[in-house]
């Protein structure tokens, strides 16, 4: 079960042994009293912490997380954040290297930030990549598209609200899920030796290799709203590229590939018998009844409603 906290407070003296927990060098400058404002959100679990917080200051911050896989986004229209004198795109997220990271604001800022505990990133790196030996380390501080900043920004929304909004904290089995989807989404967007082990992989080839990767990240994915730009993002290989491979070695696109994990998806809810055919259909994202039952009765030999009957006799 993971320890959740969730602060809202106008008292400065309570904001920095918490803050300090996560980025033990920051220091709060100056504090207005008028327009002080700290809320705070976080879960902690075995190796994997979240936070989110919002903190109206004058703030001077470093992160130097040596045995961290420390993964943040910072938007401030008072100041900024970067590294060695390189300043980060706040639309993207960044992670702490081998230099410290600074941030200085002055006024509002929001903070998220997912943080994995090093020596358990780098064992769950090695098991997927097939190389015993890998050694994690960041290569590059943020990823090199938007569309792989979104997917990150998107997950770090997805597994909040899993965990704190819906009591996702308080089932281990869940929780656990939870904090390795955020953390395959990490080691896929954030440029790693993780990536470099991937890219060496002999097993089946590069093409073999990417849409094998790429099936399992749209297998994780399938009840989001992911488009297949996300997917190519999510595995570093263009749109062009991934469709070409899928073709090369499956003789269908990543969009087929996609609805067909939706559809199982979908086939296994009917299976159950529990829920209508148009609720089960658009939460895994058929929004048209005719269209949804076509796709189905292709792949499974009957309509969406005859399954749901079988399931409640």
């Amino acid at each position: 079960m993971g320890d959740t906290m969730r602060l809202r407070s106008s008292d400065a003296g309570v904001v920095e042994p918490i803050w300090q927990r996560f980025a033990p060098s920051a220091r709060i400058k100056r504090v207005d009293p008028a327009t002080f404002r700290f809320e705070w959100d976080s879960v902690a679990l075995p190796g994997f912490s979240l936070v989110e917080y919002r903190l109206d200051a004058d703030v001077h911050s470093v992160v130097d997380a040596r045995d961290q896989l420390f993964v943040c986004q910072l938007s401030t229209p008072g100041g900024g954040v970067g590294s060695d004198r390189v300043a980060f795109d706040q639309s993207m997220p960044w992670a702490c290297g081998e230099l410290p990271v600074e941030a200085e604001w002055h006024g509002e800022a929001r903070v998220r930030a997912m943080i994995f505990d090093l020596s358990a990133a780098e064992a769950a790196a090695r098991r997927m990549s097939g190389d015993d030996g890998l050694r994690l380390r960041v290569l590059g501080q943020q990823p090199e598209s938007a569309v792989a900043a979104r997917v990150w920004l998107n997950v770090f929304e997805h597994v909040r609200r899993s965990l704190l909004d819906d009591g996702g904290h308080a089932e281990p089995l869940l929780a656990a899920e939870l904090a390795q989807h955020a953390l395959r989404t990490t080691l896929a967007v954030i440029p790693t030796s993780y990536l470099e082990a991937i890219v060496r992989a002999p097993r089946g080839g590069p093409a073999e290799a990417t849409v094998r990767r790429a099936r399992v990240y749209i297998d994780e994915h399938a009840r989001e709203p992911i488009t297949v730009d996300e997917v190519a993002a999510a595995v570093h290989m263009s749109t062009r590229g991934l469709q070409y491979a899928f073709a090369r070695t499956t003789g269908e696109s990543p969009m087929r590939y996609l609805r067909r994990a939706r559809l199982a998806g979908a086939h296994a809810e009917l299976s159950l018998g529990l829920e209508p055919v148009a609720t089960i259909a658009r939460r895994w994202g058929f929004a048209h009844d005719s269209r949804f039952a076509r796709y189905y009765r292709e792949q499974y030999g009957c309509m969406p409603g005859e399954q749901l009957a079988r399931a409640r006799s």
